[in-house]
């Protein structure tokens, strides 16, 4: 899980307009390529279907929040002790 490079990559689009062009126009693979995103991840920002950087930035943040989810339900679970 690479929280930070779905970070990196929406703050990249805010701060460069060739950069949010291209993850709005289909150039999407060619820039994340780079990014230190698991095979899962990759293929959730390629789904994403956005035209405006606002609307792509509310799908990553899905993306993360649900990640973030799985982590925390994750670590509860392996903090239970069954009684003996």
């Amino acid at each position: 899980m690479s929280i930070d490079g779905l970070q990196f990559m929406v703050g990249r689009a805010v701060i460069s307009d060739e950069y949010c062009a291209g993850i709005l126009n289909g150039q999407k693979a060619d820039l994340i390529r780079d990014l230190d995103l698991d095979p899962g991840e990759s293929a959730q920002v390629l789904a994403i279907r956005a035209n405006t950087l606002a609307e792509f930035a509310a799908e990553v943040d899905r993306i993360v929040q649900a990640q973030l989810l799985t982590t925390s339900r994750a670590a509860n679970v392996r903090g239970l002790r069954w009684p003996m």
